[in-house]
Parts: structure tokens; C-alpha cells; sequence
């Protein structure tokens, strides 16, 4: 052209004659614009074959990052791109990472930052297109603001325009497709709405992935879940059903003809059912079974059954919700059986123990490990006075007494931290403040794993027996001291009986004596003296006789002044020499009948005294 441009032309030449002069006419024609649509037709038809490919990249591809991959090789294999990425944004740090490449020669992507944030690293296309929403294109992309950042790797790349397209997942954007051309102003109208449905069947491809992705992991949920059920259903012992009323049929887990011993030939139906249930208790369930359809309730009892396969006896426990239709009648019962025959058997062996301590005649006590009570039985209440619910949650000190020594009690914990059982007695006080005696064996409770739970302490009151014991004692004390008292008695008795032969014998030969005697002689007074003598001497063997209870007693006029007299004379040689006796006695005062033994024994225990 004048102004030195230049534009393409088609040149044709014929030869012509004219006037019989051969003559050549060359026609040339402007072609700008045929080139240039030629040219769109061509990038259409490029764009459209890459379009067709991610259509089959999505339609093939098992996983977003294999869609990815596939994705920008399209680009640029069938789009003629020059490089092609997909960023996704991680909207913690709104950085935006490579999730696939393609055509990256000049490791364009290796020496830049993309941010989805209005930052200096956000400004560029990609940053736009995620954080805006919509396809930034850049068709002058070396000239353009705020491409300082990647100004410099992406002139030695030779990259002039830049188109982003936003991706987005379940409606959010979450990443864009991104590509390059050498081509300075590349992107038209027809570029970028292919683009924009690309980068919209990308984000359908995602939402169908993530619907595998969920409707994959729903179905492994679903196999993991059905597997967790058969293994709990076998570890809880427990079976499911479903019981068809109007069509009496029922159907159950494999695991509930486990627990009913049953095999497939078994009749499922209510007779069926019913065969499985112990004989005993057959017409109180179907009394239980007719009652909860009548009065709308649900099935939850449990019952003992017959194992069909080898006859022995179980506990279930059945629940089960009835379901009605839209006029009222009963359709069908679903529910589960749990064989809860051991559970059975530890809250019969439990009963057991309970009773055994409810009725215990000790007083039982249990403790947490830090010593607060959590357990008495009525023994321990009616020894102690105070309730069940006056304890609870209290230590045992609110019994201690404070005459037991504290060093008792410090002997106690040291034997209980050893683990060991400790046995002995304490006093402690009753509600009212009464003192009483316990004797205790108190030992540390332990789990399956060893771990300390709590104590148990078992007591016995025995504040009668040590009083009966003390009472024995005295008893036996005196027991002894009365044989004792006998034996000298009976020893007394046999000196006393002797005494009086001797004394006899000589109270005779003196008697003689002195009847013979002419009453002046001179041995006259001295056989008075041993008549005397004698004569006391039988009083005292008396007494003695008395003391031994070897001689009756008698009745007799007394006269009291000669008996003290007498009971002197003795006295005056068995107590001590310091000790002096003095009578003042009122002559006249006459006499009296009684014992004068007893009177003797009581004088003379008197005076020793």
C-alpha cells in the first residue's frame, strides 16, 4: 500500500486478442479478508477439535487429576495453544497452586507466584478469573498492568496473550483453566466463548466426579456399614427380623437363626416362631404379642427359648416397633433378638450376692478408692444408726471413735496399701454418740486389669460378746475363788474335827482329873485352866466347822456380850500386833435366839475386814 503495508492478493492472467494483436490481462484481487476469515475458520475448527477432546478426556477420565492432564494436553495438541495450566486455589492462604501443565518449555510455571487475592501476585489473569468469577483474556499480556511479577519469564517464554476461565466445583469457584499464545491478540469473540464452555464442562466434570467419588464412597460406606453390622450383630449377639402380620411370614438376619438354632427348612411363620419359644412360656407370649397390637405398643420383652438345633435353653430379649397402614391395621413388625443368655446368668449370680448381702448378719461396707462410702447394708444400719442415705458419699471416720489410738488406723492404710487384707478391731461410736466394739476385715477391690475400684470392709459388733466374755471371766474368777474357799474349808473342817478329838481327849482326862482331886490341891486351878482352855479351844473349832459349812446350823439363846468376848480372845491372836481391841459392852441387854455361828462368821469377817 502507499503508506507501505502490506496485504495479500490473488493474481490471474489470460491472454486476450485484440485487433489481431496478442494482448495478456492480469486481474488482481484485494484476499485480506478471505485470509483472514480463513484463518478464524481454521482456529475455529482447531478449537472445536479441542472442545470435542475434552468432551472425551471428561467422558474417560477416572480421576480429576487424569481429567487435568488431559485437559491441557488438549489444549495444546488440538487447541495449537502454546501452554496450558489448571491452578487451584487453597482459599486458607489464597495461594494458587499447579494441579496440571502442559507445553511449559521454558519452565514458565516454576519462576512465578499466583495468588486469588487482591495482592500484587493476584492482579494477573488467573487471580482475576478466581477471585472474580468471570474469564479474564489479556491479548497484550507483555504490555498489560500489573503483570510486573511475571513480566520477565514471560518475555523469555515469547508468551504475548493470556486467557483464564474460572473452574468451578458443586457452584463455587475453586481454580481456572489458564492458557498462552505467542500470538499477539489472539483471542476474539469466538476464542473465548469456546474457552468459557470448556471451562464449563470442566466444572460438570468435577460436580459428575464428585458425585462418583460420593456415590463410590457411599457404596464402601455402605459394604463397611454392612460389614460392621454382621460383626456387631455377631459380638452383641444380635439378630434382626421382619415380621409380616397380614401375610403371617417373617424374615430374619443370618446371625437371628444362629441364636434360634435354625436352619432354611425352618417354617417362618408365627407357628414357627412360637415352636422356638420355651414351652413354659409360650401362652404368656402370645397373650404379650396380642396385647402390645391391641393397645399400639411396642414389642420389648425377654423370654427364654429352645434352641432348635440342640434343644438348650436361652434368654433374648426382643424389641420391635409395629407398623400400620392408613387404617390402623397392624402390617408388619420390625425389630431385633439379642441373645442376652450370659447377662441372664451374671444377673441371676449378682442377685444372688446382693441378697446374701442384704441379709448378711455383718455389717458390709463398700468404699470408692479415695474412701467415700458408696454401699451399706441394713446390718450396718441398725448396728451403726444411721441410714443408707446418711453415708452415702461419706468416709467411714464419721464412725471413728477417739479411743482408738490414731496409730491403728496408720497401721490399717499401710497393711491396705500393700494390697493386703487387714484384720482386727476398733472402737467406734453409733449415731447417738454410743461407743461399740468391731471386729473388721477390710481388703482392697480390684478390676480384671488390676486398677484399685474401691475397698470392702465386713464388721462384726462384738460389744455383747466382749461383755459376756468379761462377764465370763468374773465368773470363772469366782468360780475359782469359791474352790478355793472350799478346799480350805474342807481342809478347815478336817483340822476342826480333829481338833476336837484332841480337845475332847484332853477336856475328859482333865474332867477326871479334877473330880478326882481334893478341891485344894494345887493342881486343882491348873485343871481348870486346861478345862478353860479346851472349852475356848471348841468354840474356835466351832467357828472353823461353820466356815467350812461342815456343821448345821442351829437356833439357840445367845448371849451377845460372851460371844464378843469369845470372838476377842480369838481375834486377839490373828490379827496384827499394831492392832489393839477395845470392847464397850452394856451389861443386861439379856439374850436372843439365833446362830451363833453365823453371828461368829460375820463378826470375825467383819473385823478382818
Amino acid at each position: 500500500r502507499k503508506d507501505g503495508s502490506t496485504f495479500p492478493v490473488e493474481v490471474s492472467s489470460r491472454a486476450l486478442d485484440l485487433d489481431g494483436q496478442p494482448r495478456v490481462t492480469s486481474f488482481v484481487r484485494d484476499i485480506s479478508e478471505r485470509r483472514k476469515n480463513e484463518r478464524e475458520i481454521r482456529r475455529m475448527t482447531q478449537l472445536y477439535a479441542a472442545l470435542s477432546q475434552v468432551n472425551q478426556a471428561i467422558v474417560w477420565s477416572s480421576s480429576r487429576e487424569a481429567l487435568f492432564a488431559k485437559i491441557c494436553e488438549v489444549m495444546v495438541e488440538f487447541g495449537k495453544f502454546d501452554m496450558a495450566w489448571i491452578g487451584l486455589d487453597d482459599p486458607w492462604v489464597n495461594q494458587v497452586r499447579v494441579a496440571a501443565s502442559y507445553g511449559d518449555t521454558h519452565a514458565y510455571l516454576d519462576r512465578i507466584r499466583v495468588e486469588s487475592g487482591p495482592t500484587a501476585f493476584g492482579a494477573g489473569p488467573v487471580g482475576r478469573a478466581i477471585r472474580e468469577a468471570v474469564p479474564c483474556v489479556v491479548n497484550d499480556f507483555l504490555h498489560a498492568p500489573g503483570t510486573g511479577p511475571w513480566h520477565v519469564a514471560a518475555l523469555e517464554s515469547g508468551f504475548q496473550a493470556v486467557a483464564a476461565f474460572p473452574i468451578r466445583r458443586e457452584g463455587r469457584v475453586i481454580g481456572a483453566l489458564c492458557v498462552y499464545s505467542k500470538e499477539l491478540g489472539f483471542f476474539g469473540e469466538p476464542e473465548e466463548a469456546l474457552l468459557v464452555e470448556a471451562a464449563m464442562d470442566i466444572s460438570f466434570a468435577l460436580d459428575h466426579l464428585a458425585l462418583d467419588d460420593q456415590r463410590r464412597s457411599t457404596e464402601i460406606a455402605l459394604l463397611e456399614s454392612e460389614r460392621q453390622l454382621k460383626e456387631a450383630q455377631e459380638a452383641g449377639g444380635i439378630g434382626t427380623y421382619t415380621w409380616f402380620i397380614q401375610e403371617d411370614c417373617w424374615k430374619g438376619s443370618p446371625f437371628l437363626d444362629q441364636i434360634f438354632g435354625v436352619g432354611p427348612d425352618h417354617p417362618r411363620n408365627l407357628a414357627g416362631w412360637v415352636q422356638v419359644v420355651a414351652p413354659d412360656f409360650r401362652d404368656r407370649m402370645a397373650s404379650y404379642v396380642a396385647g402390645i397390637i391391641e393397645r399400639h405398643e411396642p414389642f420389648d420383652l425377654d423370654y427364654p427359648i429352645l434352641r432348635v438345633s440342640d434343644g438348650k435353653r436361652r434368654w433374648v430379649h426382643g424389641r420391635g416397633e409395629i407398623h400400620r397402614d392408613a387404617g390402623d391395621r397392624p402390617v408388619a413388625m420390625v425389630g431385633i433378638i439379642q441373645d442376652i443368655t450370659e447377662r441372664k446368668l451374671a444377673e441371676q449370680a449378682l442377685r444372688k450376692i446382693s441378697v446374701a448381702l442384704e441379709q448378711s448378719p455383718l455389717s458390709i461396707v463398700i468404699t470408692d478408692p479415695k474412701g467415700a462410702i458408696e454401699y451399706v447394708n441394713p446390718t450396718f444400719t441398725r448396728i451403726s444408726g444411721y441410714s443408707a442415705q446418711e453415708v452415702i458419699g461419706q468416709n467411714p471416720r464419721l464412725l471413728k471413735s477417739p479411743a482408738t489410738p490414731p496409730g491403728h488406723y496408720r497401721t490399717l492404710w499401710e497393711t491396705l496399701d500393700r494390697s493386703d487384707v487387714w484384720v482386727g478391731e476398733f472402737e467406734n461410736l453409733k449415731k447417738g454418740g454410743e461407743p461399740f466394739l468391731e471386729r473388721a476385715i477390710i481388703a482392697p477391690v480390684r478390676d480384671e486389669q488390676g486398677e484399685l475400684t474401691g475397698y470392702i470392709a465386713i464388721k462384726e459388733d462384738i460389744t455383747q460378746a466382749r461383755k459376756d466374755e468379761a462377764e465370763r471371766r468374773s465368773l470363772e474368777a469366782q468360780l475359782q475363788q469359791s474352790q478355793k474357799l472350799e478346799s480350805l474349808g474342807a481342809l478347815a473342817g478336817g483340822v476342826a474335827h480333829d481338833m476336837n478329838n484332841v480337845l475332847g481327849a484332853i477336856l475328859g482326862l482333865a474332867s477326871t482329873l479334877r473330880e478326882t482331886a481334893e478341891p485344894q490341891a494345887p493342881q486343882v486351878k491348873s485343871l481348870d485352866t486346861i478345862m478353860n482352855a479346851c472349852m475356848r479351844g471348841r468354840g474356835v473349832v466351832k467357828s472353823l466347822l461353820y466356815f467350812a459349812r461342815k456343821d448345821l446350823q442351829e437356833e439357840r439363846p445367845i448371849d451377845l456380850n460372851e460371844l464378843v468376848r469369845e470372838m476377842a480372845q480369838l481375834l486377839s491372836h490373828t490379827t496384827l500386833q499394831r492392832i489393839q481391841l477395845r470392847m464397850e459392852l452394856a451389861e443386861g441387854i439379856g439374850r436372843l435366839r439365833g446362830d451363833p455361828g453365823a453371828l461368829s462368821h460375820a463378826l470375825m469377817n467383819l473385823c478382818v475386814n
